[in-house]
């Protein structure tokens, strides 16, 4: 992409470049640090995963102390627990599968009585469908906490799978908006999930990855961490109670790395808010002692990487530059 400079003011020359450094201001402060945990694949296919069927994904689980493992959507594992009478243990040779156990509940998916994924919820040894969300015909519940809170997503045939909420008070509510693509992958005791957004086809080279809190807006990732680092965050599968998330992300170079993201302050709905805005003075975020933030990591997954990018500031020395340039044919005309 080319930049036209002759046609500018030196009045319009600066004021763009306030503007970059206005831009460059808001980003300086991420609430998250990255740490690049290696090269992994998120996807079980070897053509990569061009869907958001979790069946084909892998996935990133992150334990209460920071540690990170890989693994599928069919662990925990087979369901054995109670299920609702409208749900059946199995179809076509396939069994219910819980996909997350939080304290005593658990969370995963059945089958309804046309073969269908249904989710469901465990809470306290009480079994509940979760239901489809209006117009859908499935649904899949990922998390759970221990307040009994569930997320998933749920869809149809030829439309696009919605991230939702579950609560056995509330019911089942659509997180986001249902022509958008998204699923809901995790949850913490504070009421903080993760996911995917959809940015326009599915796939990892358009998803971006998301948090949000259960009275919030879904906010992109990809605006609470340092941008010059060059990730582009996709898929975010595991949240703890310390507000870690662990989450798939690709390099300058398309290279999918597993990530390890550690929030710098406290994080609550309006601090995720104000910071993807820039309205840092709105933030009611305080800080972490980092003793509480210095886990134990632990992930075979081989050398970290990390590819840095230009940062906003490349933008500013290339205005300045045609500032200069400006300048040099004001007085040549002078002469």
């Amino acid at each position: 992409m080319s930049i036209r400079l002759a046609g500018l003011t030196r009045c319009g020359l600066s004021l763009l470049a306030t503007s970059l450094l206005t831009v460059s201001s808001a980003l300086a402060e991420p609430i998250y640090t990255v740490t690049d945990m290696g090269i992994s694949s998120d996807s079980l296919l070897d053509s990569g995963d061009s869907s958001r069927d979790v069946t084909t994904q892998r996935r990133i689980t992150l334990d209460p102390s920071g540690k990170i493992k890989i693994g599928t959507w069919e662990r925990p594992g087979e369901y054995e627990g109670p299920l609702p009478d409208s749900l059946n243990p199995g179809a076509s040779g396939v069994d219910a599968v819980a996909t997350s156990r939080e304290g005593k509940n658990a969370a995963g998916w059945g089958f309804d009585k046309d073969g269908a994924r249904a989710g469901f919820a465990d809470i306290d040894g009480h079994a509940m469908a979760t239901g489809n969300l209006p117009n859908q015909t499935w649904s899949q519940a990922l998390g759970v906490n221990e307040k009994g809170q569930v997320v998933g997503m749920s869809g149809s045939a030829g439309s696009n799978t919605q991230a939702f909420l579950y609560t056995p008070e509330e019911g089942i509510k659509g997180l986001g908006k249902a022509e958008v693509g998204s699923a809901a992958y995790a949850i913490n005791n504070s009421g903080q999930l993760v996911g995917e957004l959809a940015k326009g086809s599915s796939g990892p080279t358009t998803a971006r990855a998301f948090t949000s809190f259960s009275n919030g807006p879904l906010v992109d990732l990809n605006r609470l961490v340092d941008p010059t680092l060059g990730y582009t965050l996709t898929r975010a599968m595991d949240i703890n109670n310390l507000g870690q998330i662990a989450a798939f992300g690709l390099d300058s170079l398309d290279v999918m790395h597993a990530l390890l993201l550690t929030p710098k302050v406290s994080v609550d709905a309006n601090s995720l808010v104000a910071a993807a805005s820039g309205a840092d003075d709105t933030s009611t975020a305080t800080p972490i002692p980092a003793a509480v933030l210095t886990p134990s990591l632990h992930v075979e997954l081989g050398s970290p990487l990390t590819v840095p990018e230009p940062s906003v500031l490349a933008l500013f020395g290339l205005v300045t530059a045609g500032l200069a340039v400006r300048r040099g044919i004001g007085r040549r005309r002078s002469l």
